[in-house]
C-alpha cells in the first residue's frame, strides 16, 4: 500500500485511530512511522526525550509545558496507547528487574509507592499486557509494606514465584547443560565426576548450607577451568564481603569495575539523560556524604527534583536540562514565581552545559537571570565527568541492591560497595555536592557569568571551533572577557593559540562528541 496507494494507507491509519480510540500524538506518531517519516526524532520522542521547537513543528506533535505532572501524564498515555495499539493477540510483556533500585535511600517512602501506582495503571487499563516484576525475596516484604495493599494485590494477581537456589541435582543438571551449550567434552578420565569440572570437596564446600545460587555454581566452574589442580581454598579474612573473598580482593574487583563502567558512561554520555541521573543519583551521593541531612520531595513544588533539609536549611533542586526553549522557559518562569513563597531556603538550577540556552531564547534568559539575580539561587553546570561518575554510582549501587554485583561468584552487598565508595569518591564529584549543599559565595556563577557561558556555548554547538575574535564581536564582549570565561569552566571553554586565538568547546575524551572535534 506504502508503494501503491499511499492514499488508502493514509486512510487506513486514521481508522484504526478512530477505532483504538487513540490520541492525536499518537496518531500522528503512527502515520510517520508508517511512511518512514521522521524516524529518529520519533525514536527520541518516544524515549520520552525533550525535543527542539523544530522537530516538535516537523512532527506536527503537541507538548505541554506546565510540569513535571503534565509530562508524566502524557507519557503514562502514550504506553497506554502503544499497549492498544499491539493489539488483542498480541501480548506485551513489561520485564521490570532491579525494583530495589528504584529506592534512593533506606528513608525513601516515594518510590514503591510510585512504582505500585505504575503496576496499576498497566494492570487496569490494559487487557493484553503481562508484568514480570523481580524482587529479592528479602525485599518482598518491603515492597508489601510502602505500595497501597490495592497495588500490591494487582501486582501479584498472575502469582508468585519464588527462585530457591539450587538443589545437588538441578546444579549437575546445569553444569551439563552449560557444558553442552558451549561444545565442551568431559574428558575421559574425568567419568567418575558427577560435577565435572567440580572436585568433590568443591561440591561440599558449595552446598555447605543447603543449596546454592546458579552464580556461584558457574564462577567455581570457571575457577576450575582456569586452575583445574588448584586444592586450596583461601580462608577468608576479618571483614571479607563473602566466605573465601578478601577484602583486598573485593576492593580491586570494585575499583575494576568502576573503572570500566565510568568510561562506559562517560562514552555514552547523552543530554537527554542527565535529568534522570541527576534525580536517581544525587541523594544517593548526598546521603553518602552528609547522612544527616533529610531527602525529601518538595509538596505543591513540581518543578523542584528533591529537597534536602539540613542545618543549613532546605535546598531545593531543580534539574533544567530541556532542549526545548518553550518548556525550558515555563518552567524558569515557573520557579521565579515559586522562589518567594518560603518553602525554600536556597534553589539550585542544575544545567546541562551541552544543552545551553539558545540565542534567540530571550524568555528563558529573563528568567534566569531574575532566579540568579533574587539572591537566593544559584546555578551550577556539573561536568561530564560528574555527569558519568553518578551514572554509573547508580548503576553499581542499583546492582549491589537487587544482589546483581558479585565478586568471584558472591554478591556484594550494598554497604559494602558504599563504604568503598566513600573511600574511593573522586574530589570532582565531592566539590559538585559541595557547590549544591553550600550556600551562594563569591567564587559561584554570577547571572552575568551565566550567561555569557550558555552564549558562548551556544555558538559553540553551532560550530565547535572557532576565531575569538569573531565569537567576542557576535557576543558584544571583550577578547579578554571570553579568556577570562575558559579560565572559569575550564571543562567546557577551550582557548588554543598565541596571536590569533581560537576558541573550543572542551568534550571529554572517549565520548562521541570527542570524535567529531578531533
Amino acid at each position: 500500500m506504502l508503494d501503491e496507494h499511499p492514499d488508502g494507507l493514509s486512510e487506513l491509519v486514521g481508522r484504526i485511530s478512530e477505532n483504538l480510540q487513540l490520541d492525536r500524538n499518537t496518531h500522528v506518531v503512527l502515520e510517520h512511522l508508517v511512511f518512514g517519516r521522521h524516524r529518529r526524532d520519533l525514536q527520541a520522542w518516544l524515549c520520552g526525550d525533550s525535543l527542539p521547537e523544530a522537530a516538535l513543528a516537523r512532527l506536527e506533535l503537541e507538548e505541554s509545558d506546565e510540569g513535571d505532572e503534565e509530562r508524566e501524564d502524557q507519557a503514562r498515555r502514550t504506553i497506554l496507547m502503544l499497549c492498544r495499539l499491539a493489539g488483542q493477540s498480541l501480548p506485551v510483556v513489561i520485564a521490570l528487574d532491579q525494583v530495589e533500585a528504584l529506592e534512593t535511600g533506606p528513608e525513601d517512602r516515594a518510590a514503591l509507592f510510585a512504582f505500585g501506582q505504575l503496576v496499576s495503571t498497566l494492570h487496569d487499563a490494559t487487557s493484553n499486557v503481562l508484568l514480570i516484576a523481580a524482587v529479592q525475596s528479602a525485599y518482598a516484604d518491603r515492597l508489601k509494606l510502602e505500595a497501597r495493599a490495592a497495588d500490591h494485590d494487582r501486582m501479584t494477581s498472575a502469582g508468585r514465584i519464588s527462585l530457591s537456589p539450587l538443589t545437588r541435582e538441578q546444579a549437575r543438571q546445569l553444569i551439563v547443560g552449560r557444558l553442552q551449550a558451549c561444545g565442551q567434552v568431559v574428558p575421559a578420565g574425568a567419568g567418575h565426576q558427577a560435577f565435572w569440572p567440580l572436585h568433590e570437596f568443591d561440591v561440599a564446600q558449595l552446598f555447605r548450607n543447603g543449596g546454592v545460587t546458579p552464580r556461584m555454581l558457574l564462577n567455581r566452574c570457571a575457577e576450575r577451568f582456569d586452575s583445574p589442580i588448584a586444592d586450596a581454598e583461601v580462608a577468608p579474612e576479618a571483614g571479607a564481603a563473602a566466605p573465601g573473598i578478601s577484602r583486598r580482593a573485593v576492593s580491586e574487583f570494585l575499583a575494576e569495575v568502576w573503572g570500566a563502567v565510568v568510561e562506559e558512561k562517560l562514552r555514552t554520555s547523552r543530554p537527554e539523560h542527565s535529568e534522570e541521573i541527576i534525580r536517581h543519583a544525587l541523594p544517593m551521593v548526598v546521603r553518602l556524604l552528609e547522612p544527616d541531612l533529610e531527602v525529601t520531595a518538595a509538596a505543591g513544588m513540581q518543578d523542584v527534583a528533591a529537597v534536602f533539609r539540613g542545618r543549613a536549611g532546605r535546598v531545593g533542586i531543580s534539574i533544567c536540562a530541556q532542549s526545548n526553549m518553550n518548556s525550558l522557559a515555563a518552567r524558569l518562569r515557573r520557579l521565579r514565581d515559586q522562589a518567594g513563597s518560603g518553602q525554600l531556603d536556597r534553589l539550585v538550577v542544575i544545567r546541562d552545559g551541552r544543552v545551553p540556552l539558545s540565542l534567540t531564547a530571550r524568555k528563558a534568559q529573563q528568567y534566569l537571570r531574575e532566579l540568579q539575580e533574587d539572591g537566593r539561587t544559584k546555578v551550577v553546570h556539573p561536568t561530564m565527568e560528574v555527569l558519568a561518575a553518578l551514572d554509573a554510582l547508580r548503576a553499581l549501587l542499583s546492582d549491589a541492591r537487587s544482589g546483581d554485583l558479585a565478586c568471584a561468584g558472591a554478591t556484594v552487598s550494598p554497604g559494602v560497595f558504599e563504604e568503598w565508595f566513600r573511600a574511593q569518591m573522586s574530589s570532582q564529584l565531592q566539590e559538585f555536592v559541595r557547590e549544591v549543599l553550600e550556600p551562594a559565595s563569591a567564587g559561584d556563577e554570577t547571572s552575568q557569568d551565566t550567561a555569557l557561558f550558555e552564549s558562548l556555548q551556544a555558538l559553540l554547538v553551532e560550530q565547535p571551533v572557532q576565531s575569538l575574535v569573531q565569537a567576542a564581536e557576535r557576543l558584544g564582549v571583550s577578547q579578554q572577557r571570553l579568556s577570562e570565561l575558559s579560565r572559569r569552566f575550564p571543562h567546557a571553554i577551550g582557548v588554543l593559540g598565541n596571536e590569533d586565538l581560537l576558541v573550543f568547546r572542551v568534550v571529554a575524551a572517549g565520548t562521541d562528541d570527542s570524535a567529531e572535534v578531533r
